[in-house]
């Protein structure tokens, strides 16, 4: 804290600066070089993100409310009504730009012959069309229903979209209320042509009056209720004697039902039905938002498969396939690849098939002892569970630390850990009050008279469907310093021990926070000399912030890749002028985190699945490991300089909050492009190889081609 007591000028509010980065999400549905339908996949992002936000952060805050002692946020002395009055001011000004956003968009969208239309907008034909379809699929499902004195206002469940009227009929006002069945078809196309269309939300809403045939409809609109989300375990009363997914599944059963923290409606609401709905579901009328465009955005996605082939061809990115990193071109044997090299894999450049590759060769080898692994999201149908429930089922002991408190994901992982225990895999299911958040894999096996080990620490979580959608890094080694730290790591979580001693490895909640301090402090000692670079999602942590502060006092260079949240405000005389920060928001969301300090020989960098939150730092299992080899160091330092030079997708972050285009005079530079078209590179240079290799005899080539292909795959 500052002198007086008084919060750091340095600092910023979390929630804020969450909303700066969800307004860059926005933007880029606004961005001309972004394809059409990619841009409209941006703005469901956005929504998505907000509704996400308001179940978890609003919801925390509102709880913090009705406590009696005092929950100012360090950082700045915020109070939590503070933050949700500046929260709700906010989002009403974003929800207008959404909308006027999407007003562009969707005149951008014509301008290729692709029309959204609305029921004022459609001809004859196609309102008889409509109507038809209302009749015939929407209309038997729907339960249209009068709330009066015998007939009480009634739930509405966690973001599903409701039609709300306002009735009268003998002189008495009613309101009705249909609930729009989350299976129904989102997109309704009005000609063969699948060229114009409308969505079924909007038939809804024009159809609604039509189900109250003896009232008169004063009033109709389309709402949905965002109910708090922010029930974890942690807060739970639990038994240590109780079943634990039990316990979670009744935990489940309360999210849904938990208090409204606001609402969205499709229309300006009338003062009746404001008053109305916002005393029924407990809401204050800063709580209620509009947005006249789409209130359920997640036809964006299915847009894309529903258009005619010929109307999509410039609408999307460019398919691109993450391509299987050199060794699983050429390499019979993975494992005996890693005895001898380490390896990064680059997703989604670079495919998680290999490393899914890796674990499919050690559950079908006959030398493997046993697989442990962390498991935190999953894919659906996941490839990675099957190769477990294999191994398992070839006489391996697999051990699994499945995270039942992954938020949105618990019933999921409590479906997978009892398929994963069907098949024979040691279940664990972590520490009440900590997360497991790391992301590690330990594969023993014999060779010889001895039991040898292939380690993976990962940035992101093995998911096959988001390893395309998000870069992530994953690090393989047989270094056996590492491969006994996470022996010893295992040995812990599963007897239930935080505060492990490592060679290597570092681990939360004990030694990462402990050693980034130290690292800055040594970096801040060298004054102007002193280099740190760090990427990561979101910076909150106070401490650090602190350290980070007096680095850039003392002359220290500061680097910082943050995508989302970013409490320290970067540039201010006297306190951070020598930090900068920059955000990267492009095709693919950006997921690693990597800590570089110094440069030179006294260079140290670790990748790690920690960002630099408190809630990582102090409230979660998290595993961070270092990069020795000296190939894959260069390759870390030059994936960080890659990502400063973008100078297209990415923005620096001023002393305002505000964040602008990086304007350096040089061509246009995608890091995200750049590093696709590098991974094809690399790929074709692969299958060169081989189809050499195959050319020649081993006598006259043994294994020279292999050696150089190696070595570039290393240094590059």
């Amino acid at each position: 804290m500052e002198k007086n007591n008084q919060p750091p000028i340095y600092m910023k509010n979390r929630e804020l600066s969450w909303l700066k980065f969800n307004e860059r999400v926005l933007e880029e549905g606004a961005t001309p070089g972004v394809p059409l339908g990619e841009r409209l996949k941006f703005i469901a992002i956005y929504q998505s993100n907000l509704t996400e936000y308001f179940m978890v952060r609003v919801g925390r805050l509102s709880d913090y409310t009705l406590l009696d002692e005092d929950n100012s946020e360090r950082r700045t002395g915020l109070s939590p009504q503070d933050q949700l009055d500046m929260i709700f001011a906010r989002v009403r000004d974003l929800y207008e730009t959404k909308d006027q956003t999407m007003e562009d968009l969707e005149e951008a969208f014509r301008k290729k012959g692709i029309y959204h239309l609305t029921m004022d907008q459609v001809s004859k034909e196609e309102k008889a069309r409509a109507k038809a379809f209302f009749k015939s699929h929407i209309k038997p499902v729907l339960s249209p229903q009068i709330v009066d004195f015998h007939n009480p206002f009634p739930f509405i469940d966690n973001n599903h979209t409701h039609a709300i009227l306002r009735l009268h009929r003998d002189g008495k006002d009613y309101f009705g209320l249909v609930a729009i069945p989350q299976e129904s078809k989102k997109i309704i196309f009005l000609n063969d042509e699948k060229t114009r269309y409308i969505l079924s939300e909007e038939v809804h809403a024009y159809y609604a009056p039509s189900l109250f045939k003896e009232y008169t409809v004063k009033e109709v609109a389309l709402i949905r209720v965002t109910r708090n989300g922010d029930l974890s375990a942690d807060d739970e009363d639990a038994d240590d004697n109780v079943d634990y997914r039990d316990h979670m599944k009744k935990i489940l059963k309360k999210r849904d039902r938990l208090n409204p923290v606001g609402l969205l409606s499709d229309r300006p609401l009338s003062g009746a039905m404001t008053s109305y709905l916002a005393k029924e579901l407990g809401l204050s009328k800063d709580q209620f938002f509009v947005t006249t465009r789409c209130l359920d955005m997640s036809y964006a996605f299915a847009l894309e498969g529903a258009l005619p082939e010929r109307s999509t061809q410039d609408l999307y990115y460019k398919s691109y396939r993450p391509k299987p990193i050199g060794p699983a071109v050429y390499q019979p044997s993975l494992m005996d690849y890693i005895e001898k090299n380490d390896l990064i894999l680059s997703y989604p450049y670079e495919d998680i098939n290999s490393f899914l590759d890796l674990i499919n060769e050690a559950a079908d080898n006959e030398n493997v002892l046993s697989i442990k692994i962390t498991i935190y999201r999953l894919a659906d149908h996941s490839q990675l569970v099957d190769a477990l429930c294999r191994a398992a089922e070839n006489g391996k002991n697999v051990t699994v630390l499945m995270e039942l408190k992954a938020r949105f994901d618990e019933e999921h992982n409590l479906i997978n850990s009892q398929v994963l225990y069907d098949a024979g895999c040691n279940i664990v299911y972590g520490f009440n009050q900590y997360k497991v958040h790391s992301k590690v894999c330990l594969i023993s096996y014999q060779k010889g008279n001895d039991i040898r080990t292939i380690t993976q620490v990962g940035t992101g979580n093995y998911n096959e469907k988001t390893s395309k959608q998000y870069t992530d890094l994953s690090f393989i080694t047989a270094d056996p310093k590492i491969g006994q730290d996470a022996t010893e790591f295992f040995f812990n979580i599963c007897t239930g021990v935080l505060d492990g001693s490592y060679q290597s490895l570092l681990q939360s909640p004990y030694s990462i926070k402990p050693t980034i301090i130290d690292l800055i402090r040594r970096e801040a000692d060298k004054g102007p000399k002193g280099y740190i670079f760090l990427k990561m999602n979101s910076m909150t942590d106070y401490e650090i912030m602190e350290e980070l502060c007096a680095a850039s006092q003392k002359g220290a260079q500061v680097k910082l890749i943050i995508r989302g949240i970013c409490c320290i405000i970067p540039g201010m005389e006297g306190y951070t002028d020598n930090i900068e920060v920059r955000s990267i928001v492009g095709r693919y969301l950006e997921h690693p985190r990597i800590y570089l300090f110094g440069q030179g020989d006294d260079e140290i960098i670790y990748i790690t699945s920690a960002d630099l939150m408190t809630r990582n730092m102090e409230r979660r299992v998290e595993v961070a490991c270092p990069i020795q080899d000296p190939a894959l160091r260069d390759f870390c330092r030059f994936y960080l300089d890659t990502q400063w030079k973008d100078n297209v997708k990415a923005r620096r972050l001023l002393e305002n909050g505000d964040y602008v285009p990086i304007q350096d005079g040089k061509e246009p530079f995608s890091c995200q492009d750049y590093f696709m078209e590098r991974a094809n590179k690399r790929y074709e240079l692969a299958l060169s190889g081989l189809e050499n290799q195959k050319a020649r005899t081993k006598k006259d080539q043994p294994q020279g081609l292999f050696r150089k292909i190696i070595h570039f795959f290393q240094k590059n």
